[in-house]
């Protein structure tokens, strides 16, 4: 699975990671590693690494510095180039519902040039900039407008888990 990863839900991920708290060391895990590892899940990045550095700052550029070479290590990353893009009416139809923000428009444009065409988010501005009580509903604003103009497939961080459990659980059987 080709996903791109935002940074709102990195810093999720390595919130519930007990090895942050003791310091940044090499051990650094998060609940997708064994994914990665397994070569179930693969995350999209810029070669301009505009992405890498929307996640050093939401989340501390040393952190990511390690996740990032424990996860080119696994071959758990690649770059997408060209990018996709936007055509003026999609990018008009966005800024309509108010996502706006550079790196997030980036992020779609990354997707849009992967196979799988999936972005990853516990943003907000990805469901509905103006309602919270919108976020992981798929038919919010935002997410029926990616899916339905972009094609792209939108899962908050809930749901790429549980599709990564089933997935490894599958691999599992097979071995």
């Amino acid at each position: 699975m080709e996903i791109v990863l935002d940074s709102v839900s990195l810093n999720h991920l390595l919130r519930g990671s007990r090895k942050v708290r003791e310091r940044f060391s090499d051990s650094v895990g998060t609940p997708i590693d064994q994914a990665i590892n397994e070569g179930c899940l693969k995350l999209a990045l810029d070669s301009a690494k505009g992405l890498i550095s929307e996640w050093g700052t939401t989340c501390g550029a040393e952190i990511v510095h390690v996740l990032i070479t424990k996860w080119e290590s696994q071959r758990g990353l690649f770059i997408i180039e060209p990018l996709g893009k936007l055509s003026s009416a999609q990018r008009k139809h966005l800024s309509a519902y108010g996502f706006n923000d550079t790196c997030d428009k980036l992020i779609l444009r990354i997707a849009i040039a992967t196979e799988d065409r999936i972005v990853v988010s516990d943003d907000s501005d990805f469901w509905d900039p103006n309602k919270i009580a919108n976020y992981g509903n798929k038919n919010a604003p935002v997410a029926r407008l990616i899916r339905e103009e972009l094609d792209i497939t939108l899962l908050n961080l809930k749901a790429l888990m549980e599709q990564l459990s089933l997935i490894l659980k599958q691999t599992q059987k097979k071995t």
